[in-house]
């Protein structure tokens, strides 16, 4: 009320009676006691015009810091932190630091005349500001390693060369007629414009070096489909060289686990083994979602028999399920 009675007031008699704070307009009304507690009061408030924003961003804690840290890499080389232990570290820091803040930290920033809790308030506002900073920077950074997911109206197109020569593409795929594709290495375009489907028409010839090279030049096709993310794979089969297609995976892993794809132009007779680094034990796919070739039993079967089963000879893909 006296904001109020300090407002009406001021309007009518600024010109007539200065004042040396908007709010002593009230004073006649109100006292003096009051309007020097409102003043307190308001300045009060100041403090607090922050905090919405300090609180919006810090409980992000919980959630996007942590889905940042999924992102990242925990290991400290003698332990590896999970994105979601900070939470309960959090709660530990703070009883440890309260009175190491007391014995060392306060000590210390009374010698640079920091002594009054509004200080050192202000203080610790700006080294949250740059906390929040920092966690900008760093998400800047990780957005670059993010998976690029087709949107409605587009399609990608990869194509994988497992062989030890070099290939030369000529197509009409846009901004790509024609391109040499080297040994081990890829071709791909995240943002083709696709409406439903679209086929590419494209013509394979080796420029070596290499042997086993040769390729017959006829015309292909490259078949994409809108939000979709298809892959093929130059590989050896029986005597001659031929593409394998196959779609990637655009959901996210229902467990958390990361999702790989090896390809590789191996006999029909060997076996494949994912082991962990840390183990020489091989993953087991049941216990962590990897994929053991081993446990497969068209692991070992000829190319043909495997294309028949629905398996693919140079692919192993690990997955959630």
């Amino acid at each position: 009320m006296a904001c109020e009675t300090a407002i009406r007031t001021r309007s009518r008699e600024k010109s007539i009676n200065p004042r040396e704070h908007w709010l002593d307009y009230s004073e006649k009304r109100w006292g003096r006691q009051l309007v020097d507690e409102t003043r307190i009061l308001l300045n009060v408030l100041k403090l607090y015009i922050p905090l919405p924003v300090f609180w919006a961003l810090f409980d992000q804690q919980g959630s996007r810091w942590t889905f940042q840290a999924t992102r990242m890499d925990g290991d400290l080389g003698f332990w590896t932190i999970k994105p979601d232990q900070m939470q309960v570290i959090n709660p530990l820091l703070i009883l440890v630091f309260i009175p190491l803040y007391e014995v060392a930290f306060y000590p210390l920033l009374s010698l640079i005349g920091i002594r009054r809790p509004l200080q050192k308030l202000t203080l610790g506002g700006i080294f949250a500001g740059l906390a929040f900073v920092i966690s900008t920077i760093v998400e800047i950074q990780l957005e670059s390693t993010y998976a690029v997911i087709p949107k409605a109206g587009e399609a990608q197109l990869r194509i994988f060369n497992g062989m030890p020569c070099d290939y030369r593409i000529q197509s009409n795929i846009p901004e790509h007629a024609d391109f040499t594709l080297k040994s081990m290495s890829m071709f791909e375009e995240k943002y083709l414009n696709v409406k439903g489907s679209a086929t590419y028409t494209y013509t394979l010839s080796s420029t070596g070096p290499g042997p086993n090279c040769a390729v017959a030049e006829e015309q292909r096709t490259f078949v994409v489909h809108e939000e979709k993310q298809l892959s093929y794979f130059i590989r050896k089969q029986d005597s001659g060289i031929s593409l394998l297609r196959y779609e990637d995976d655009t959901e996210k892993s229902s467990k958390g686990y990361p999702v790989f794809r090896v390809l590789g132009n191996t006999a029909t007779n060997r076996t494949v083994v994912f082991r962990d680094i840390d183990s020489s034990d091989g993953f087991d796919r049941h216990k962590n979602g990897s994929y053991d070739e081993e446990d497969d039993p068209n692991a070992t079967l000829p190319i043909d028999q495997k294309e028949e089963s629905g398996l693919d000879n140079p692919v192993f893909k690990k997955s959630d399920e």
